[in-house]
Formats: C-alpha cells, structure tokens, sequence
C-alpha cells in the first residue's frame, strides 16, 4: 500500500518533506511527458481505424473500442499530472498496521499519481484509507476496506502541507488527543489540540460552552485547568 518509492516511511524533517516533493514534481513531469505521448499515438491509431473501417469488420471495431478505452484512460491520467504541477498532495498519514506489523506512509491529493503500475507516491482522497486522515485522531482507529472489512491500525501522524506553485510553504500536524493518552501531559503538551483550544475559547469568553465526544480526561482536565471550576464546586462529581 506505501507510496513511499525511496523515503523512509517515518521520515518527517521538512528536509526530508522538501526531497519528497521535489521527487514527486519530477515523477508528474516524466508522467506528462509518458501519457502525452500516448494520448498522440492513440489518436493516431484512433484516425487510421477510422478512416480504415468499414461497418462488417467486427475485429476492427474491437479494437476500435478498446483503443477509444484507452485513450480516455490515458487523457485523464494526463489531466490528473497536469493539475497535480501546482499542488501534488495537501496531506500524509504515516500508520502501523496492526495485522502485518508494517509501516506505512501515505501522500493524499486530489488526484492518484503514479510512478509506475506498482508504486504510488500520491494516494486519491477517497481511497477508504484515507477516512482516517478525515475522522479519526492519532492513535488505535480502523478503517473499512473494499469489501466491509475493518482494518486496525495505530495512526501516528497526519499532516497538512501549504504548497503552491510546486514550492513547499509550510506544513502542519494535527494534535489530537487520543483516549488512552495521559490527560494531564496532553493538555500540558498539545496546545493546538481542538480540545484546548476549545477550553481556551471558553475560558476567553468567546465562546459559551464546549462540547467533545474525545477523551473524557482531557475535557475533565481541561475544564479544571484551563477553564476553571464555578464558584461554590469544589470538586468534579
């Protein structure tokens, strides 16, 4: 499943982020160059045939068919590189598979690119795995493959990147707390977690109340901490 092709799947200095991008720029511009290529020679193909058919010719006008096929397959993928120059991917996900004990890391864009019919270095955003980058926080979580079937998974980190005009802005990893984390050290550590912020948006009156289906420890620390304690309670129930 990685689409790492030469990186380490838990390399995340934004040295090896640069190296990845500059990798993956390098792949779309050989791709445009491949299915450009293939997108001239099909509709020559396609012309010849036509030009050549007549309407009894039933071997013709298979591979007519899959020609024609063909040559819309490759016209998207070539739209697909085209589009992927500015921007190739805006999020990563790096995970342990729980049932084969094996790394991954995955690059999610708009559109799947390829560097060969084995290896991918960006993922499509509605490939099922990528649910988790949109649901779930770090930690033990699972997602449905093709078929209904849950895959286990811990997921480690998800990244958001600011790219334009192929240049590596910045990037950002999400601060999820997860369930089973120590609630005292995460409202210390994770200052960009939503349930902080949250608190803080409470505690700053500039909202009226916070609401998280997220780890109870958390929003009960939280609340202590961060918020306060109403005049008169003296202690959680």
């Amino acid at each position: 499943m990685s689409n790492q092709t030469e990186q380490n799947p838990s390399s995340t200095s934004r040295q090896a982020e640069e190296a990845y991008l500059l990798q993956t720029l390098a792949i779309v511009q050989d791709n445009l160059i491949h299915y450009g290529k293939e997108v001239s020679r099909m509709q020559e193909d396609i012309d010849e045939m036509l030009a050549h058919y007549h309407d009894n010719d039933m071997e013709v006008l298979t591979i007519l068919n899959n020609t024609v096929t063909l040559h819309d397959h490759m016209k998207r993928a070539l739209l697909r590189n085209e589009k992927a120059q500015n921007k190739p991917y805006f999020g990563r996900i790096i995970f342990r598979d729980e049932t084969f004990g094996k790394t991954e890391s995955l690059y999610v864009g708009k559109g799947g690119i390829s560097k060969d019919s084995t290896h991918q270095v960006v993922i499509d955003w509605r490939a099922p795995v990528v649910s988790v980058y949109y649901e779930n926080g770090l930690g033990k979580c699972s997602y449905k493959a093709p078929g209904e079937s849950e895959i286990a998974i811990d997921l480690q980190l998800k990244r958001t990147y600011e790219i334009e005009s192929g240049k590596l802005l910045d990037y950002f990893d999400s601060e999820v707390i997860a369930t089973e984390e120590p609630p005292v050290n995460a409202i210390r550590k994770k200052k960009d977690s939503s349930i902080v912020v949250g608190m803080n948006l409470v505690k700053n009156k500039e909202a009226d109340a916070f609401v998280s289906a997220g780890s109870s420890g958390a929003i009960l620390v939280g609340g202590q901490v961060i918020v306060g304690r109403i005049k008169g309670v003296e202690r959680p129930p």
